[in-house]
């Protein structure tokens, strides 16, 4: 997830992978994340462990699930569904 001043990286499974440093914030039963404030965060130890494990226990990414994208959006005034 990208925001302005940071990247936020999830891991689906990420409750259940090892993180000895403590890298890896959440408090769901399955998905965790950590974040990323500058791109040199990238190439620390940790985090390199972090993604090596992940995609050794994660999802196969080679297409066998399809893949789709939900964009959500919530206002306070909604517009009439139907044309006027």
């Amino acid at each position: 997830a990208l925001y302005p001043r940071w990247v936020s990286v999830f891991f689906l499974r990420g409750a259940s992978l090892p993180d000895p440093e403590k890298r890896l914030s959440g408090t769901g039963n399955v998905a965790r994340h950590f974040v990323l404030k500058s791109a040199e965060d990238i190439d620390e130890p940790a985090v390199v462990t972090l993604i090596g494990l992940a995609l050794e226990a994660g999802l196969p990414l080679s297409g066998v699930l399809p893949g789709r994208l939900v964009v959500k959006s919530i206002s306070a005034k909604q517009r009439t569904r139907s044309p006027s």
